[in-house]
């Protein structure tokens, strides 16, 4: 692994330094699709299996409920029982 050439603020700023030429850098597609498909960056690598983007939901143990968080919850639920398995 190399040094690191740049520190930036967000990955928009990433993406615009490497359209720039300022090295390589691993970048979420829904962010890079426009460059690539532009031709201002291409992709180096292309895995068989793309990677997990895992989060997590997570309360306090006691905590009266949020109810905001309450349907986030119902919904994630409601989601992954169509998942299926990894």
């Amino acid at each position: 692994m190399g040094p690191v050439a740049l520190v930036v603020p967000d990955l928009r700023a990433v993406l615009v330094a490497v359209e720039a030429g300022a090295g390589v850098s691993v970048l979420p597609r829904y962010l890079a699709e426009p460059a690539l498909a532009a031709g201002s960056v291409v992709q180096l690598h292309d895995p068989e299996v793309a990677p997990l983007n895992t989060l997590y939901l997570a309360t306090r143990r006691g905590a009266p409920a949020n109810p905001a968080t309450t349907v986030v919850r119902d919904r994630l639920i409601e989601a992954a029982a169509q998942w299926g398995g990894l």
